[in-house]
């Protein structure tokens, strides 16, 4: 799976989700920023503009969204997570 790889050579990873859904659980390493962080939330969070990012959510759409924002801001490698958290949680089993 590339986005595995992607995340063990050290792929910056953002989870879309609300604050509370992502104090419940959320993938080893990854950052919460909304899906309606503005421009200075999401510099702050990601200042190395050239890395790889990969945003995931739960399939609903907010990695979408956060991965458009993000891309907009000039951010080059910007990937969203297909199957959400459930998909990478379910190929860990």
């Amino acid at each position: 799976m590339e986005a595995r790889r992607l995340i063990w050579e050290g792929a910056e990873l953002l989870d879309a989700r609300g604050f509370d859904e992502f104090t419940s659980s959320h993938l080893e390493g990854a950052k919460n920023l909304s899906s309606q962080a503005g421009s200075r939330d999401i510099r702050k969070a990601l200042p190395q503009i050239d890395a790889p990012i990969i945003c995931y959510s739960n399939h609903n759409g907010r990695a979408t969204t956060l991965a458009c924002r993000i891309m907009d801001l000039g951010y080059p490698y910007v990937f969203g997570l297909e199957g959400g958290l459930q998909c990478m949680a379910a190929s860990d089993s």
